[in-house]
């Protein structure tokens, strides 16, 4: 059966009191991987690699070197990644999908674009508006001092270490979109281009003041009307983030609003991954949209945090997402390491043996609506293109977009393919496709193709064979006539 496995792991930030080594990290993550085979059920090993934020652990406030020490712990987090990434995916970074969390937003950038407010220009209602998730006023409870942003350009380069880190990671990867720092999210292609990540920035308003956990504004209608212009259709559409969708205490306010997945769900998210609260929780959240879909939240532990950071009686977590053919179920595979700096399944994941979730999502039409056949659009789709790409001269283009899909019980992109590796001259390709051919036209065809492979012989074979499609009895004489003159030519020049 073809599944698709997924590695989710968050919050790598390290343990100044307990800290781990990449060395110490990656053996223990492959010697695990080595045991998947026998896991009951056996876990597919991962096909792809997610980073739910939390990248580094950032930097005081007022730390005066903050440049160099953000910069050396990205460092040690790209070799990480890299290093993993060539021991699981032959080094290709186009499977590893990134987003920041709030220890990447660096505060001593932050509050560089923040004044002090006088106390008589304070606002009246000064709770109101520090509640309001795009107001520019931050609470320093330190200082008990009220903040402005006054400097929104130096304000929003307080991600700039991580996406230097991200753009440096990426460098030279043939990615399906390139990586934008504007836009509050980042799109990312899986499985062949089965599956969808969008990365979602949960930081908009986050810094040294404020744990505040929003999208960007409009950032998911954004991503929703990208992929509509674009005409892209995928299987599974995951959506990724850093905060979770509830707090422990329930004072804090680091938490995703539940409004930010209702939006995800209208635009056809079915799977929801993030971290940050440092424990992995599976299937407790199923955001339902009355009449329309549903989504699945997973969240995955630390993987690096030490026992000062976690929850009690939680050790560091990385998750095994396996999505299965049909892409309607998922398997959370919860892993979390143990003495001797050892994974293995869970026990910490509630109500759940072994570690293991088996989780249903919901359909792309609908709940109890008509499926949509996503694989018939996206196929679609691509035969318009081999299409324009052959009607203004383009025979090559088209071929290398009809190779990739299953022309066989398409009788239109069939046709188009022959004729683009017709025209592309592509001899050896076009034999291979005809090697059965479907119709008189394409009998002729196959023989021209054997004809300029100088395979004489197995043109004239197909020509005599009882099964092949019938020939006007004057086209089979010609065809035969031809291919002995050449048969004749060849043997003198032999």
């Amino acid at each position: 059966m073809r599944m698709f496995s997924i590695l989710h792991v968050s919050d790598l930030h390290r343990s100044e009191a307990e800290p781990i080594s990449n060395q110490a990290l990656i053996a223990s993550l492959l010697a695990d991987g080595s045991r998947f085979s026998i896991e009951t059920p056996p876990i597919r090993e991962p096909d792809a690699m997610v980073v739910s934020g939390d990248i580094v652990t950032g930097v005081k406030l007022g730390e005066p070197d903050y440049v160099n020490s953000l910069r050396e712990q990205y460092a040690i987090a790209k070799d990480f990644l890299i290093r993993l990434t060539e021991r699981l995916f032959e080094g290709d970074r186009t499977r590893v999908v990134l987003v920041p969390g709030n220890h990447d937003c660096c505060w001593n950038t932050a509050i560089s674009g923040m004044a002090p407010v006088p106390d008589d220009d304070a606002p009246s209602d000064l709770v109101g508006e520090l509640e309001s998730p795009n107001s520019p006023f931050r609470w320093s409870w330190r200082e008990r001092r009220l903040y402005r942003i006054s400097d929104f350009d130096s304000y929003a380069r307080r991600l700039d270490s991580y996406w230097d880190f991200v753009e440096e990671f990426y460098a030279g990867s043939d990615l399906a979109f390139p990586i934008r720092r504007d836009t509050g999210y980042n799109l990312f292609e899986l499985d062949g281009g089965q599956i969808l990540v969008a990365a979602f920035e949960s930081l908009h308003g986050n810094d040294c003041f404020s744990s505040r956990a929003y999208f960007q504004p409009e950032a998911v209608a954004s991503a929703a009307l990208r992929l509509n212009d674009e005409r892209r259709y995928y299987n599974l559409r995951i959506a990724l983030w850093h905060h979770g969708l509830h707090s422990q205490p329930s004072y804090r306010s680091d938490y995703l609003p539940i409004s930010s997945v209702y939006e995800l769900i209208g635009h056809g998210f079915r799977l929801g991954l993030h971290g940050h609260q440092h424990f992995a929780e599976i299937g407790s959240h199923y955001v339902r949209v009355p009449g329309e879909l549903e989504m699945v939240v997973v969240s995955a532990g630390s993987l690096c945090a030490g026992a000062r950071e976690l929850p009690r009686g939680v050790n560091r977590q990385y998750n095994v997402v396996v999505v299965s053919d049909d892409y309607d179920k998922v398997d959370v595979h919860v892993r979390e390491m143990t003495r001797g700096n050892h994974f293995m399944p869970s026990g910490g994941a509630s109500g759940f043996a072994n570690g293991l979730v088996q989780l249903q999502l919901s359909s792309p039409g609908g709940n109890g609506g008509p499926m949509i056949d996503i694989d018939r659009i996206r196929r679609n789709e691509l035969i318009m293109d081999a299409e324009s790409h052959l009607r203004v001269g383009r025979p090559a283009k088209a071929f290398g977009i009809l190779s990739g899909i299953d022309c066989d019980n398409e009788p239109y992109a069939r046709r188009l393919l022959i004729q683009a590796t017709e025209q592309s001259e592509r001899w050896e390709d076009l034999a291979v496709i005809l090697s059965d051919p479907q119709s008189a036209e394409e009998l002729i065809q196959l023989v021209e193709a054997l004809t300029r492979l100088d395979r004489i012989d197995d043109a004239m074979a197909h020509l005599r064979e009882p099964d092949r499609p019938p020939l006007a009895d004057h086209v089979r004489r010609e065809l035969q006539d031809r291919l002995e003159r050449l048969a004749a030519i060849r043997g003198r020049r032999g």
